[in-house]
């Protein structure tokens, strides 16, 4: 999409094609509570949309516990790049998801609009129930992430400070278990997991 391209936040981030955030030394709290989140909830798949070029994702051992991992990722020549098989171009608001256990999206909504951000709420989880839980970055409610950039719409593709729940959840319920997601900068961020089952309940 044109929104979209590779090494679109590189910037003084040669490791990584994705940016800052999917280097390994603002990696190192995901790479631990991932697995951890693998083995307590049963996850037997995941789907990891978008995956970038999986710079920090590619260390974690999914063989090794029990799940199959298959990526989704907008960027076409990111997607060439990787070349792997269960790597595949996807877009989260508009293409139809594989059936996984886990929807993991981690740095993503942040740089959509917010009506992006509903349609691919609504594509992956409202319009095919897929997926058991999903896991979503959102910053975290403080005065450091009170910025002018604090919930801005924006066009997608920029950025601006998403905290979920000035949002409701865009409708996903309250969180079952929230993991704090370090970033070496001033706005802090948490992932979100989900049960989606008890939205289909309701």
């Amino acid at each position: 999409m044109a929104e979209f391209k590779k090494g679109q936040w590189t910037g003084g981030f040669p490791e990584t094609v994705s940016g800052g955030g999917s280097t390994l030394k603002n990696t190192q709290d995901v790479r631990q509570f991932l697995p951890n989140v693998i083995s307590e909830y049963n996850i037997q798949s995941i789907f990891d949309a978008p995956c970038g070029d999986r710079n920090w994702i590619k260390t974690i051992e999914f063989d090794t516990l029990g799940c199959t991992y298959k990526g989704g990722e907008i960027v076409s020549e990111i997607v060439d790049d990787i070349g792997m098989d269960s790597v595949t171009v996807f877009d989260i608001r508009s293409d139809q998801p594989p059936k996984s256990d886990l929807w993991f999206c981690r740095d993503c909504l942040f740089h959509l609009s917010e009506v992006d951000i509903r349609q691919a709420i609504q594509n992956m989880v409202f319009d095919n129930h897929n997926f058991e839980y999903c896991m979503i970055t959102s910053h975290i409610n403080n005065d450091k992430n009170k910025s002018d950039k604090r919930n801005k719409n924006i066009s997608t593709g920029e950025f601006r400070v998403l905290i979920f729940e000035e949002f409701d959840n865009f409708g996903l319920g309250e969180p079952i278990d929230i993991f704090y997601d370090d970033y070496d900068g001033p706005l802090k961020r948490n992932m979100l997991l989900f049960d989606l089952k008890n939205i289909r309940e309701k």
